[in-house]
């Protein structure tokens, strides 16, 4: 049978490893802006087939002004 401090300790674990994945999937697709402000970043691929980096313009569809269709 466990004890209380050694649920305690598993549990501590488990968010701690928890809060770690979101954290790096949330920032995923964001930059730091200034101010430590995060922004979106263009989810388009370039020419070349690499990953557009400016910052997205558009919230609805994560794009920045090079690749608007519009």
């Amino acid at each position: 049978m466990l004890t209380r401090s050694q649920i305690q300790s598993n549990i501590k674990e488990f968010t701690q490893d928890f809060f770690d994945e979101a954290s790096v999937a949330w920032r995923a697709n964001k930059k730091v802006g200034p101010n430590l402000t995060f922004k979106y970043v263009c989810q388009a691929t370039s020419k070349k087939g690499n990953p557009c980096k400016r910052f997205a313009i558009d919230s609805a569809e994560f794009v920045c002004a090079a690749h608007r269709t519009r």
